[in-house]
């Protein structure tokens, strides 16, 4: 891990229309919490864009979340960055009626997975009960302690013979969306999911999510609350031996063996990813952030060069796009 990470995190969360982020050398040193070495403020290559980060470490803050440093001033103290080309593939399409030509070439045919993220949209749609109370969805609504409703998404809709996990079936047949829910791929925060949208299309791009299972990238889900992270709550945290029904999308998708599937995940999303994918014939990669030795039977596994912070995958998933990391 690099004491520079912090840094990094900051640049991964700067939204996809932003293409120039300027940082004074005191505002980088209040997010880092220590101060820039002497060279930072009067030597030029300290602020390199190298093509290895071997001799510049602390490059990889910004290189390795998709940005690179434009301009630098340390008369004033300040620092420029843009981003790399990721961004001009993005860039390319933010028009939602353009074509990305990443996914037209002859011969690229490819799945991305990536898990959710606990940073989601508050004012994302919730499913209602019955009486049309909102409804959060946790792990263990029984440590639940807060005021309304909390239901898993395995129990019984109140005053139905249903689980709320079917009912969310019928309201994505249903053609209409009244409880305004987000598509899986737009309710996480971190731009590296629209990017991923964006660049590959919504129907080669699933979420792998704590709490609904592996669902394609466009499918309606309700604000949730449910993480495999150790950080969760008591109430959401969901423990590897709890029983869900989830869903799994990518294992009904028309995947060829010479395709590969490609996963951007933490270990602890790892267990339910091989359960739900380990009946598909295809190449399937798993991105992870261990040594070059880890072997998983049926799984490619290949070491990200970001790995090191808690969000390490997105930088390797923009790093995928920007075709900076191996395939």
């Amino acid at each position: 891990m690099s004491k520079y990470d912090p840094l990094r995190d900051l640049l991964l969360q700067v939204p996809l229309n932003i293409s120039e982020k300027t940082l004074t050398f005191l505002e980088i040193e209040s997010i880092l919490g220590f101060k820039l070495p002497g060279s930072a403020y009067h030597h030029r290559p300290w602020w390199a864009n190298p093509s290895s980060t071997y001799d510049h470490p602390y490059a990889q803050a910004w290189l390795g979340a998709g940005w690179k440093v434009g301009s630098v001033n340390q008369g004033q103290q300040w620092v420029q960055f843009r981003r790399l080309t990721v961004s001009r593939s993005v860039s390319i399409i933010l028009d939602r009626n353009s074509i990305n030509p990443l996914s037209q070439k002859p011969g690229l045919s490819i799945k991305i997975v990536i898990q959710c993220a606990g940073s989601k949209f508050e004012k994302a749609g919730r499913l209602t009960t019955v009486s049309g109370e909102d409804v959060l969805f946790a792990a263990h609504p029984e440590r639940y302690t807060l005021e309304g409703k909390c239901c898993r998404p395995d129990d019984i809709r109140e005053g139905t013979a249903i689980t709320w996990r079917g009912y969310l079936e019928s309201y994505n047949l249903q053609g209409s969306n009244p409880n305004n829910l987000f598509q899986a791929g737009e309710l996480y925060k971190p731009p590296i999911y629209e990017a991923l949208i964006r660049t590959f299309g919504q129907s080669n791009v699933f979420i792998l999510s704590a709490g609904w299972g592996l669902v394609r990238s466009d499918y309606l889900i309700p604000y949730y609350d449910i993480t495999f992270s150790n950080q969760g709550k008591p109430y959401s945290k969901r423990r590897p031996s709890d029983l869900f029904e989830d869903f799994n999308q990518l294992s009904i998708t028309n995947i060829q063996p010479e395709e590969t599937i490609y996963f951007f995940g933490g270990q602890s999303y790892l267990p339910l990813y091989q359960r739900l994918t380990k009946t598909i014939k295809a190449r399937k990669v798993i991105y992870h952030a261990h040594g070059a030795a880890v072997q998983i039977q049926s799984y490619e596994c290949i070491p990200s060069p970001y790995r090191g912070s808690t969000n390490w995958h997105y930088a390797c998933a923009f790093g995928f796009i920007n075709s900076t990391v191996p395939k």
